[in-house]
Protein backbone atom coordinates (compact mmCIF):
# COMPACT_ATOMS: atom_id res chain seq x y z
CA UNK A 1 0.00 0.00 0.00
CA UNK A 2 1.38 3.39 -0.86
CA UNK A 3 0.62 4.74 2.64
CA UNK A 4 2.93 2.20 4.26
CA UNK A 5 5.56 2.80 1.59
CA UNK A 6 5.46 6.53 2.31
CA UNK A 7 5.75 6.08 6.07
CA UNK A 8 8.42 3.37 6.12
CA UNK A 9 10.34 4.23 2.96
CA UNK A 10 10.05 0.58 1.90
CA UNK A 11 8.61 -0.76 -1.33
CA UNK A 12 5.35 -2.65 -1.09
CA UNK A 13 5.25 -6.32 -1.92
CA UNK A 14 1.76 -6.02 -3.37
CA UNK A 15 0.68 -4.93 -6.83
CA UNK A 16 -2.06 -2.64 -5.50
CA UNK A 17 0.15 0.42 -5.07
CA UNK A 18 -1.57 3.48 -6.47
CA UNK A 19 -1.64 7.16 -5.62
CA UNK A 20 -4.82 8.46 -4.06
CA UNK A 21 -6.27 11.74 -5.19
CA UNK A 22 -7.29 14.29 -2.52
CA UNK A 23 -10.94 13.53 -3.27
CA UNK A 24 -10.27 9.83 -2.69
CA UNK A 25 -8.30 10.35 0.50
CA UNK A 26 -9.49 8.75 3.75
CA UNK A 27 -8.50 12.03 5.41
CA UNK A 28 -11.78 13.48 4.16
CA UNK A 29 -13.43 11.74 7.13
CA UNK A 30 -15.99 10.01 5.00
CA UNK A 31 -16.63 6.32 4.58
CA UNK A 32 -17.86 5.13 1.21
CA UNK A 33 -19.62 2.23 2.92
CA UNK A 34 -23.38 2.74 3.33
CA UNK A 35 -23.06 1.69 6.96
CA UNK A 36 -20.05 1.42 9.19
CA UNK A 37 -19.74 -2.36 9.36
CA UNK A 38 -16.66 -1.90 11.53
CA UNK A 39 -18.83 -0.33 14.19
CA UNK A 40 -19.45 2.85 15.95
CA UNK A 41 -19.33 6.54 15.74
CA UNK A 42 -16.48 8.26 13.95
CA UNK A 43 -16.25 10.63 16.91
CA UNK A 44 -16.31 14.42 16.97
CA UNK A 45 -13.19 14.66 14.81
CA UNK A 46 -14.71 12.28 12.25
CA UNK A 47 -11.92 9.73 12.57
CA UNK A 48 -12.73 6.05 12.86
CA UNK A 49 -9.76 3.69 13.25
CA UNK A 50 -10.14 -0.08 13.18
CA UNK A 51 -7.32 -2.48 13.87
CA UNK A 52 -8.17 -5.82 12.31
CA UNK A 53 -6.54 -8.86 13.87
CA UNK A 54 -7.10 -12.21 15.47
CA UNK A 55 -6.14 -11.09 18.96
CA UNK A 56 -2.57 -12.38 18.80
CA UNK A 57 0.29 -10.46 20.42
CA UNK A 58 1.16 -8.59 17.20
CA UNK A 59 -2.43 -7.51 16.60
CA UNK A 60 -2.79 -6.37 20.22
CA UNK A 61 0.46 -4.39 19.87
CA UNK A 62 -0.88 -2.73 16.69
CA UNK A 63 -4.04 -1.75 18.57
CA UNK A 64 -2.01 -0.31 21.45
CA UNK A 65 0.16 1.60 18.96
CA UNK A 66 -2.96 3.00 17.28
CA UNK A 67 -4.29 4.23 20.63
CA UNK A 68 -0.90 5.76 21.44
CA UNK A 69 -0.78 7.54 18.06
CA UNK A 70 -4.24 9.01 18.60
CA UNK A 71 -3.24 10.21 22.08
CA UNK A 72 0.03 11.69 20.76
CA UNK A 73 -1.87 13.70 18.15
CA UNK A 74 -4.58 14.74 20.59
CA UNK A 75 -7.30 13.34 18.33
CA UNK A 76 -10.77 12.35 19.43
CA UNK A 77 -11.08 9.20 17.36
CA UNK A 78 -13.09 6.03 17.69
CA UNK A 79 -10.39 3.32 17.90
CA UNK A 80 -11.48 -0.31 18.02
CA UNK A 81 -9.91 -3.74 17.71
CA UNK A 82 -11.95 -5.96 15.37
CA UNK A 83 -11.38 -9.70 15.88
CA UNK A 84 -14.47 -11.13 14.16
CA UNK A 85 -13.18 -13.08 11.15
CA UNK A 86 -16.34 -12.36 9.12
CA UNK A 87 -15.78 -8.62 9.52
CA UNK A 88 -12.09 -9.01 8.69
CA UNK A 89 -12.97 -10.99 5.55
CA UNK A 90 -15.54 -8.34 4.58
CA UNK A 91 -12.74 -5.77 4.58
CA UNK A 92 -10.89 -7.85 1.99
CA UNK A 93 -7.72 -8.04 4.06
CA UNK A 94 -5.55 -11.14 3.65
CA UNK A 95 -2.62 -10.26 5.91
CA UNK A 96 -2.95 -9.15 9.51
CA UNK A 97 -2.75 -6.94 11.42
CA UNK A 98 -4.44 -4.32 9.29
CA UNK A 99 -5.43 -0.75 10.05
CA UNK A 100 -8.48 0.93 8.53
CA UNK A 101 -9.06 4.67 8.73
CA UNK A 102 -12.65 5.66 8.02
CA UNK A 103 -13.33 2.29 6.39
CA UNK A 104 -10.26 2.20 4.12
CA UNK A 105 -7.29 -0.10 4.51
CA UNK A 106 -4.17 2.02 5.03
CA UNK A 107 -1.73 -0.70 6.08
CA UNK A 108 -1.70 -4.45 6.44
CA UNK A 109 0.71 -7.27 7.15
CA UNK A 110 3.03 -5.49 9.55
CA UNK A 111 2.95 -3.73 12.90
CA UNK A 112 3.51 0.00 12.60
CA UNK A 113 4.97 1.85 15.58
CA UNK A 114 2.96 4.57 17.28
CA UNK A 115 5.13 7.23 15.62
CA UNK A 116 4.66 5.66 12.16
CA UNK A 117 0.89 5.59 12.71
CA UNK A 118 0.91 9.20 13.93
CA UNK A 119 2.83 10.23 10.80
CA UNK A 120 0.36 8.31 8.65
CA UNK A 121 -2.60 10.01 10.34
CA UNK A 122 -1.00 13.43 9.79
CA UNK A 123 -0.48 12.60 6.09
CA UNK A 124 -4.15 11.68 5.91
CA UNK A 125 -5.08 15.08 7.32
CA UNK A 126 -5.61 14.30 11.02
CA UNK A 127 -3.73 16.20 13.70
CA UNK A 128 -1.20 18.98 13.33
CA UNK A 129 1.44 18.63 10.63
CA UNK A 130 5.02 18.50 11.91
Amino acid sequence: MWFTDFITGQRSRSDDVRPVSPDDSPGRCESDAPEDRFGGDAGPAGCSIRVLGTGCALCRRQFENAEAAVRALGLEADVRHVTDMREIAAAGVLSLPAVLVNGRVVTHGRVLTASELAKLLRVLGFGAAH
